[in-house]
């Protein structure tokens, strides 16, 4: 499964806490939460509201959705597990769980999330400055970050080869099996959203998108922009790059390419940007597959491709007023899931 990295968000974890234990449940009086994460199993006609049982927040930061369990990200620090209908168990981080949930985030928060990430023995999740864990078979989860030279780390994909790359501060660090060393495959001032298929590899970074057709041993920089960050959809025949919105008036980069979405049908050879033509929206913010459908978080809300993005079926409205506020998507088999969260850092 390709997971979306949302956002390109210190001191360092002393120690690990106890075992997981519920979150709170809703009491008598309390504000119940509706739509901060929903799920669609008919192809985004009928959708299921699975925010019952989550803390009274607006907005989401990061999903993880697997073959067995849910996450999510409340706040800058706190991780959600969803254990049943309606019951949203909190995970332990150690220092990473200090704080009270905050329903803003424009004060600097020491140990917030970057990202959670599947695992082949388990999901991990990425603390500011403090590394990166996994979560064992019982519950604890473990520092896996010890041997890299770097953990600042923004994502984490393992490959069909046996490797396992990590996306940091410094660009790509790459191991070939659990015992091998990590070596600096792309340097970079940072490399965040990465996804693949088979042994193509994309990623992107301040310099634009870097595309690897060997499972990350070496990259070519085929698609250069200064303002970076897309996020980025990889299939069995394209790949897609959507640049989230940029404030015009907030852009000092003069040289800026002014599309913000591309798809490329040669392995990320060659782009051709799909801001025009092939969208019936005004903008594009991120682009998943599910079997043979398409779908967007876009301008309007949720959108469904039945003809490789030419045209968009409605399915969703934006969520709220805030033109800030989309839905972040993920998928997991046929089922589709959003999360309402923000457009910005």
């Amino acid at each position: 499964m390709n997971v979306f990295f949302i956002s390109l968000f210190a001191v360092l974890i002393h120690g690990f806490g106890s075992a997981s234990h519920s979150g709170p449940n809703c009491k008598p009086g309390e504000p119940v939460v509706s739509n901060l994460i929903i799920s669609s199993a008919d192809g985004g006609k009928t959708w299921t509201d699975l925010s019952k049982g989550l803390p009274n927040v607006k907005e989401l930061r990061h999903v993880l959705v697997t073959g067995k369990d849910t996450y999510v990200t409340v706040g800058n620090n706190h991780l959600y597990k969803l254990v049943s209908a309606g019951v949203w168990q909190k995970e332990n981080i150690g220092g990473s769980m200090m704080g009270t949930v905050m329903s803003q985030d424009s004060s600097y928060q020491p140990n917030f999330f970057l990202g959670i990430f599947e695992g082949k023995d388990g999901p991990y999740v990425s603390v500011h400055e403090s590394g990166l864990y996994q979560r064992t078979a019982t519950g604890y989860w473990q520092a896996v970050h010890t041997d890299l030279p770097d953990n600042r780390i923004y994502n984490i994909i393992e490959l069909e080869d046996g490797s396992t790359l990590v996306g940091t501060e410094g660009g790509i660090f790459k191991k070939t099996g659990k015992g091998g060393s990590w070596v600096n495959v792309l340097s970079t001032k940072w490399a965040s959203n990465m996804t693949h298929h088979g042994a193509v590899v994309v990623t992107s970074s301040p310099t634009g998108i870097w595309v690897s057709d060997n499972y990350g041993s070496n990259w070519t920089n085929t698609l250069k922009d200064k303002m970076g960050n897309y996020a980025l959809c990889a299939t069995a025949d394209k790949i897609y790059a959507i640049r989230p919105y940029v404030d015009a008036a907030n852009n000092q980069e003069s040289d800026q390419i002014t599309e913000t979405a591309f798809m490329s049908s040669d392995q990320g050879k060659t782009w051709t940007p799909i801001n025009k033509g092939l969208l019936q929206v005004d903008r594009l913010y991120q682009v998943i597959q599910s079997g043979n459908m398409l779908i967007s978080s876009n301008s309007q809300g949720i959108g469904i491709s039945n003809d490789h993005g030419y045209n968009w079926e409605n399915v969703f409205e934006k969520p709220g007023t805030d033109k800030m506020m989309i839905w972040r998507l993920v998928n997991q088999g046929s089922v589709i899931y959003a999360v309402k969260g923000s457009s910005g850092c």
